[in-house]
């Protein structure tokens, strides 16, 4: 989406709704509120769980706010998970100007890094930014560069930067498609799922008398959600009823540890497939749960399962979330395993008539 952004301290959003030149044309609100909470609970903060939850129902319709994590202000997606600090001083302004309170984290070093596990943890914190956006309710709005790790080098006010710094860098896109691939494939995955993106806003109840509220929320155990100080874990499930969706469940892991998830019941004759993960982004084609009862999440990571009827389905392993490779390797045989790919929409077609 392009378009202008205006200064609410000089047009306030009550005035621009009553302009009669802008009528029929669809406004968007910009506020911090998303952006804060969730760089917050991405980079592992205490005590977010509620505020995430309240974040990833908010419905643009009721407010006209769109939901980002990054804007033409501030860091960069790159620059948030490789920055703790500004680095304004080439803004000649001796690093005053600019947001001192950016809730980045540098993932353990500051800036370029050629360390490997730096540098791992850094694409995949990206990833799980980009999952946090797209599998919100609201409408995402997304800032141009980042989907091929765009820099400022640190600089969150590029406003003086007519050079590289504030320019975007295209040749990034020709050399490296990979997250660019992977986020493609996020947003055909959102509009593939309705119940994801859905129109009105939740409520937590029942409105299809389909014995399932449209949306629940869930922690470590199934129906609980876990919300202490220290809990960095969230499972979201969404009914696909009342849109003709299957339904989707979402579990959060933004702890630095592993955590073990209860799945509640996708329904009599329903079995969980996954859909995507952190890692490995939408998958070809869904694989069943052997475990329908629980499921281990990495960490620092994020995972999607979708319902699917279950005699229509062949079951495999996918103990894929247990520590270190050889793990992987025994759960999920190389012709499963898959790179970023766009989102089989034939698959899933299926899957939401079934």
């Amino acid at each position: 989406m392009d378009g202008f952004v205006v200064n609410p301290y000089i047009v306030s959003w009550e005035l621009l709704n009553k302009d009669p030149f802008l009528k029929g044309i669809r406004l968007m609100r910009k506020d911090d509120g998303f952006q804060n909470v969730m760089r917050r609970f991405l980079k592992g903060d205490e005590n977010m769980v509620n505020d995430v939850i309240s974040s990833l129902g908010h419905n643009s319709a009721s407010d006209g706010k769109c939901n980002y994590i990054t804007a033409q202000t501030g860091f960069t997606l790159r620059d948030l998970v490789s920055y703790d600090c500004k680095h304004n001083e080439e803004n000649g302004e001796n690093n005053t100007d600019g947001p001192d309170y950016n809730y980045s984290w540098n993932c353990g070093a500051e800036g370029q890094s050629r360390k490997r596990s730096v540098v791992n943890l850094r694409k995949s914190q990206i990833r799980n930014a980009f999952l946090l956006l797209l599998l919100a309710q609201g409408t995402p709005c997304l800032l141009s560069g980042d989907e091929f790790y765009n820099t400022q080098k640190g600089n969150n006010n590029v406003y003086c930067q007519d050079n590289a710094t504030g320019w975007l860098d295209w040749s990034r896109l020709k050399s490296d498609r990979g997250l660019f691939d992977y986020v493609k494939a996020l947003i055909t995955f959102r509009k593939n799922h309705p119940c994801l993106c859905q129109k009105e806003p939740l409520k937590g109840m029942d409105r299809t008398a389909c014995g399932m509220p449209d949306v629940s929320y869930h922690g470590e155990n199934a129906w609980q959600v876990k919300n202490e100080v220290s809990s960095r874990q969230l499972g979201i499930m969404y009914s696909g009823a009342g849109v003709g969706d299957c339904d989707c469940f979402v579990a959060y892991n933004m702890h630095w540890l592993p955590h073990s998830y209860a799945l509640p019941s996708p329904g009599k004759g329903k079995c969980w497939h996954l859909a995507l993960d952190t890692d490995r982004g939408v998958l070809s084609k869904s694989i069943k749960l052997e475990d329908q009862k629980r499921i281990e999440i990495r960490e620092r990571s994020i995972a999607v399962l979708i319902s699917c009827e279950e005699d229509k389905t062949e079951l495999r392993n996918t103990n894929f979330h247990s520590k270190g490779k050889t793990a992987e390797k025994k759960s999920v045989s190389e012709t499963e395993k898959t790179d970023i790919v766009t989102s089989d929409a034939e698959k899933e077609k299926k899957c939401r008539q079934e």
